[in-house]
């Protein structure tokens, strides 16, 4: 059987001469390696995302991170409200979207509209061109749910049996009830092998978890990662 050492030297080589003999070692050491390619493809899928932004877009707008401070809610009632900072120039366009899509202004006699520094002459919260809006928690994640649904069907997830695989087994386990019509259309095939890349991922999450806390163990650092244990059984 391969050592940790042995797995951890083929992990950081790229040759197959590292590599342990067939066997869990050898599983282990591909596994790592997948994991390390796949990071490195994420990674730099967003630096090229990145790099085909305008540089002057990236830069912080020197009026907001003066005003910043201005423009916390200091009465927000967050337990029952999203807010909203609207630009009001261009005639207004983007407040009327902003009232389209459920939000309305916050008013200076609102409990949630006090402490302000300026005011718009409507009474509205005031930073700059801008006016505090809100709407309520509730019908914010209704909203923002239906955009990522609406997202997710133009993304094609709809076509992906192993995207469709997990909300299945997500609504399977708020529900307790297989959300079997989503998947239907795939074949049987299909559907097997999404369970078994499915299986594999789990299995491989929960390798990652233990892998973690065995260093952290091993390091001494368990107590500062999982909190004050005074006796631990492992």
């Amino acid at each position: 059987m391969a050592t940790r050492q042995e797995i951890d030297k083929a992990v950081e080589s790229k040759g197959t001469e590292t590599l342990p003999p067939p066997g869990y070692g050898r599983q282990e050491a591909m596994r790592r390696r997948q994991a390390k390619l796949d990071k490195a493809i994420d990674e730099l899928s967003e630096m090229d995302l990145i790099g085909s932004l305008d540089p002057s877009l990236l830069d912080p707008d020197p009026y907001f991170l003066h005003h910043q401070d201005e423009m916390s809610v200091p009465q927000g009632d967050y337990e029952h409200y999203e807010y909203l900072w609207v630009e009001t120039s261009h005639r207004g366009q983007h407040v009327d979207l902003a009232k389209r899509a459920g939000y309305k202004p916050v008013r200076k006699d609102d409990p949630d509209g006090q402490d302000f520094m300026q005011y718009s002459p409507e009474g509205y919260p005031l930073v700059g061109s801008t006016i505090l809006m809100k709407m309520p928690l509730e019908q914010y994640i209704k909203m923002r749910a239906k955009y990522l649904a609406e997202y997710k069907r133009r993304r094609g997830d709809v076509f992906s049996v192993d995207r469709m695989m997990e909300v299945s087994e997500r609504y399977a386990q708020r529900t307790g009830k297989p959300a079997v019509k989503i998947i239907e259309h795939f074949s049987p095939e299909q559907i097997r092998n999404a369970q078994a890349r499915s299986a594999f991922r789990k299995q491989r999450q929960q390798r990652d978890s233990w892998e973690t806390i065995d260093t952290h163990l091993k390091e001494g650092t368990a107590h500062l990662a999982y909190g004050k244990q005074e006796h631990a059984h492992i």
